[in-house]
């Protein structure tokens, strides 16, 4: 019998995963050591580990570069040696949209896009990303999966989220200045995200690098006017707010055919 972990579960996504998944404690300052302790407690074989944990807000990173580094770098580099020391078949990491930065064209993002982080948040993705592959080719056995996440949408997220500021705004009948509201994302409701991230955790031919996404545009302007709607209200009334250097106008993936066929395959 083998067993699937992961961390962050108490986490905007992590706390929705299946209750299958066994929650890691170890934190992210710890040793490689303590966090290889904490597998081999476990006493059975871990087929899928899925890595969440981290600093996962632009301003969070902004706010203590060094310390977010060492989460998300450096945490992500210990937590995947310590698997692959144990022996983890599969191990899958969450990156972000984010390390496309602003596209030249409003076409579907490919895992062979250009890259281009503009925050410092995608920026530690893009360097843990990199850390991560360089350091898989020493662990043959340990299969090491790139997950970037489109925009996930839960109004149960933390503040400071786009879908959560929405709602608080309609709530509130705040018809202040939004910027951004012609930009275009690639927005996954969270049932959605977190079906499709643990279906690739237990695909045991996923490729190296995957998006985790609709394919489908959507304005942050339609966004607005449906969640408004659920109140009884109008976004129309709502004006551009004015923008701001590193906005990104369009963010949109690019799925996996044989993922989708793989989902396919896993809801029969």
């Amino acid at each position: 019998m083998t067993i699937e972990v992961l961390t962050g579960h108490t986490g905007n996504i992590g706390r929705h995963f299946p209750a299958s998944f066994i929650p890691m404690k170890t934190r992210l300052e710890r040793s490689v050591s303590e966090m290889e302790a904490e597998l081999r407690g476990l006493g059975s074989p871990i087929s899928s580990f899925v890595h969440l944990a981290g600093v996962t807000t632009r301003a969070g990173c902004e706010s203590d570069p060094e310390g977010s580094y060492q989460k998300n770098v450096v945490g992500a580099k210990k937590w995947f040696e310590a698997a692959a020391r144990v022996g983890v078949r599969h191990f899958l990491f969450t990156s972000t949209s984010h390390v496309y930065g602003n596209p030249q064209s409003h076409h579907a993002l490919s895992v062979n896009s250009p890259l281009n982080p503009l925050s410092l948040y995608a920026r530690q993705k893009m360097q843990a990303e990199e850390v991560l592959q360089q350091l898989a080719t020493q662990y043959p056995d340990t299969k090491l999966t790139i997950a970037r996440l489109f925009t996930v949408l839960s109004p149960a997220m933390k503040p400071g989220f786009l879908f959560t500021n929405l709602h608080k705004r309609a709530q509130a009948q705040d018809f202040s200045p939004i910027r951004g509201l012609s930009y275009a994302r690639d927005f996954l409701p969270m049932d959605e995200a977190v079906r499709q991230l643990t279906a690739l955790s237990r695909w045991m031919e996923a490729p190296p690098v995957i998006n985790i996404c609709s394919g489908r545009p959507t304005t942050v302007r339609e966004l607005a006017e449906k969640v408004f709607a659920e109140y009884g209200l109008s976004a129309e009334r709502i004006p551009h707010g004015p923008p701001s250097p590193g906005d990104i106008e369009w963010l949109v993936g690019q799925p996996d055919p044989n993922f989708l066929s793989y989902l396919d395959k896993t809801l029969r």
